[in-house]
This record gives C-alpha cells, structure tokens and sequence, in this order.
C-alpha cells in the first residue's frame, strides 16, 4: 500500500532535516540551509511488525508565497506531519496558520501528528503549550541527531495508525461495492 504523507510547518524548522532521516537519503550531519522551493517528494518504505506501506513524503515549502498551491498537496493525502521548531516563537504562532490551512477542516486527527524539533542539543526538550485548536493533535519532541530513533518509531507508529484506517476504509468501500452488486444481481 502507499500512502501519502504531508510534511507542513514554518521556514527553517527542519522539515527536510526531518524528511532526509525518515527516508535515510542523506548521511549527517548536514547544516547548511537549503529552502525547498514548493515541494520535494521522496518515496521510501516503512517495514515493521505491524505496517509495510511505500511512503510518498511530501517535503512542503513552508514559505507564505507557496500558500496559494498549499491545497494541491492535500490532494489525495492520508496524513500530515506539521513540524515547527519550538526554539523559535514565531513558529508557534505560525503553527496555527498551518493548522487552520491543512488540518481543521481536512483530516482525521489521528493522521495528524506534530513534531517539535529542536535545533539546539542544549535546549529544554520540554515543548511549550500548543493553543486550544492544537492541543487534540498528538505532539512529540525530535532532533535527528539526539533521539533520532525514537522519531523513527513515532513516526513508523503514525504510519501503522494511518495504514489501519485506510484499510477500514478500504474494507468499508469493498462491503459497499458487494452490497450494491448483490442488490442489483436477480
């Protein structure tokens, strides 16, 4: 199955950081910023006991001026990481721009997850309180470089909470479409 992941959040908060681990494109470290420009997608698997889906991850601009092709990267997507970076206090008042734009009226809040990746090694790992709309979304703390397998896990969980609900909804599609063809048999 595969399944398709968007990676949203403010500039320079470390989304392709976060996207070159998960898919292991790159060796680390590497500190020199590169804005994405729109969109960069990479596919990768994510095997474990419970999930293998082929992952399409959709490392998302978080710059204002791509807000207007924002709505086109929800197209067909099963989930969203939202990254922000908690050492910067603009990124928790953008946090919300982007959850208003990707998450409130369009998804589940299970296939939603928040990342709060630190930059800084020395930081209090202790991310501050997320407004009233964010507080329902499921939130983590990251830095590739300190704790990167345990964002390996919570992310390889999230996919497995997302592949369950796309095969019930698979499933649900399938007893439909017998039902359907079982009325109209003679």
């Amino acid at each position: 199955m595969k399944l398709k992941i968007i990676m949203i959040g403010p500039c320079q908060a470390g989304k392709t950081t976060i996207a070159n681990f998960l898919s292991e494109a790159v060796e680390y470290p590497n500190e020199d910023y590169h804005p994405t420009k729109g969109v960069r997608i990479i596919e990768f698997k994510v095997k474990n006991s419970f999930t293998e889906a082929e992952i399409e991850l959709w490392d998302c601009s978080g710059n204002q001026k791509d807000e207007n092709v924002w709505s086109v990267f929800l197209w067909k997507a099963h989930g969203i990481l939202l990254v922000y970076n908690p050492e910067d206090a603009d990124n928790l008042q953008e946090l919300d721009v982007f959850y208003n734009q990707f998450i409130s009226d369009c998804m589940i809040l299970n296939n939603c997850l928040i990342v709060a990746h630190y930059k800084d090694l020395k930081a209090n790992h202790t991310p501050p309180e997320l407004g009233e709309s964010l507080s329902n979304v499921p939130c983590i703390t990251a830095n590739v470089f300190e704790n990167g397998e345990d964002l390996r896990t919570s992310f390889e969980q999230f996919i497995s909470s997302i592949f369950v609900d796309v095969k019930d909804v698979e499933g649900k599609h399938l007893n439909v479409s017998e039902q359907v063809n079982e009325e109209e048999s003679p």
